[in-house]
C-alpha cells in the first residue's frame, strides 16, 4: 500500500503502518498491564465518559449522577451478596442431606 501526504510526514508513519498491517490498536501496550486488566480499565472509561455525556444531554447535576451510581453499586453489591448467600445455604445442605442418606457399611451388621 502506498501513502502519501500528511501520513507520510508523520514521524509516527512506520507504527501507523505496522498498526494497519497487525488489524490491531494496543492502547495499553506502553502501561504494560494484561489485555484482561486493559479491557476493564477500558470498560470503566468507556462507561464513565457515557454517564457524562448524558448527564450532560440530560442536564443531570454531577451529584444526582454520583447518588444513582453509587446506588446501583449497592444493588448489585447487595444482589452479588444473596447469591453468595443462596449458594452457600444450598451447599450446607446438600452436605447434610448427603450425609443423612449415606448407607455406612457398619451400620449394616
Amino acid at each position: 500500500m502506498a501513502y502519501s501526504g500528511v501520513v507520510a510526514n508523520f514521524p509516527v508513519a512506520d507504527l501507523v503502518l505496522k498498526i494497519q498491517e497487525i488489524g490491531q490498536i494496543l492502547i495499553f501496550s506502553l502501561l504494560k498491564i494484561r489485555k484482561k486488566t486493559a479491557g476493564i480499565i477500558a470498560g470503566i472509561t468507556i462507561a464513565a465518559l457515557s454517564l457524562w455525556g448524558l448527564s450532560i444531554w440530560q442536564n443531570i447535576s454531577p451529584s444526582e449522577l454520583l447518588n444513582i451510581l453509587l446506588s446501583t453499586l449497592i444493588m448489585l453489591a447487595a444482589i452479588i451478596f444473596g447469591a453468595f448467600l443462596l449458594i452457600a445455604a444450598l451447599k450446607i445442605l446438600l452436605k447434610w442431606w448427603r450425609k443423612k442418606n449415606s448407607t455406612n457399611p457398619l451400620d449394616e451388621d
